[in-house]
């Protein structure tokens, strides 16, 4: 029988997915981030991948030689020196077959089974692709100071920023600042000095944001508009190059900003971008997206196999709580 792994390297956690040909999820992994560009290096990156390998391959008791296919979804792959840095270092692992793409494109895969659509991300950072099942287009995921727009740290920052700016009188009043303190237990010029590799403060920010917006505060509201703003221009950008002729284009959205958002934000969206979008939010991770991907290094993964993947993998969430 065939096997097959899947691993999403990302920024602040690395997943990695064993399962056979017909679907069926024989083992799983959960390490801590692996990009290359902010762990410490190729080295460390490869150490923490080697490192996840080894678990699932334990707990399904398989051998390394027995792996049919293996992809990753890394994030950092960006440019061609990107790409070859990490070729090199994959080879290092003795995988019979590897392939590896940029971390976003195995979110397009899982957010679709068909690989098509529009995928646009807002985890730790912001990575956009699309594909209309003959070309496959990339915009963003380099870095705020590079362009993105999104990213779950850089709307943090734009709250903290907005808090801050209304105390000293810089920027206009915002009942940011009441519903943030006190969620947080702290003035919020104290972030400055948390530990942040036991304590991450982004998740409570972005739920003080949600609260600020359904109570009809001007500074959240703004913010929430350069959100839909860029989400509305990312997808045009990908219609008009991929989807001329398409009146419904799916919309996949991925990541922690989407998954737990608040109801009013999809209002939102959908009253903005009106008509020509099917908006869907993944509910299971990227790494089924890399699994199917290995799957297919050896032909169309039938649509029965996916769907079985899917519901084990979101049945051993709940049971694990991954």
């Amino acid at each position: 029988m065939d096997l097959f792994m899947g691993v999403d390297v990302g920024n602040t956690k690395t997943t990695f997915l064993l399962c056979d040909e017909k679907g069926q999820i024989l083992s799983y992994a959960r390490k801590k981030g692996a990009n290359f560009q902010s762990c410490g290096g190729i080295d460390n990156s490869l150490k923490i991948i080697e490192d996840g390998i080894n678990e699932v391959l334990s707990e399904a008791k398989v051998k390394r030689e027995n792996i049919t296919s293996t992809y990753l979804g890394i994030a950092g792959a960006d440019r061609k020196s990107d790409f070859e840095l990490i070729n090199s270092a994959l080879k290092r692992l003795r995988l019979k077959k590897i392939s590896f793409q940029n971390d976003g494109f195995i979110a397009l895969k899982s957010g679709s089974i068909d690989g098509c659509g529009i995928l646009i991300t807002c985890g730790t950072g912001n990575t956009n692709f699309a594909s209309n099942g003959k070309e496959i287009k990339r915009i963003g995921g380099l870095s705020p100071e590079l362009g993105d727009g999104l990213g779950t740290h850089l709307i943090a920052s734009k709250i903290t920023s907005a808090v801050v700016r209304a105390k000293d009188g810089r920027g206009p009043k915002t009942i940011l600042k009441n519903i943030l303190e006190n969620k947080l237990k702290m003035e919020v010029e104290d972030l400055i000095s948390v530990d942040l590799e036991n304590y991450d403060p982004v998740p409570m920010i972005i739920k003080s944001f949600f609260e600020a917006v359904k109570q009809f505060d001007v500074v959240a509201f703004s913010i929430l508009k350069d959100i839909v703003e860029e989400i509305n221009k990312i997808a045009e950008i990908f219609r008009a190059s991929l989807f001329v002729k398409e009146k419904n284009v799916r919309l996949i959205l991925d990541g922690p900003f989407f998954k737990n958002a608040d109801p009013i934000f999809f209002k939102a969206l959908k009253n903005y971008i009106w008509d020509g979008y099917q908006i869907t939010v993944s509910k299971h991770d990227p790494v089924i997206g890399a699994a199917l991907l290995a799957m297919e290094e050896y032909g169309k993964t039938p649509k029965r196999v996916a769907n079985r993947m899917i519901k084990e993998y979101l049945q051993m969430v709940r049971r694990k709580k991954v």
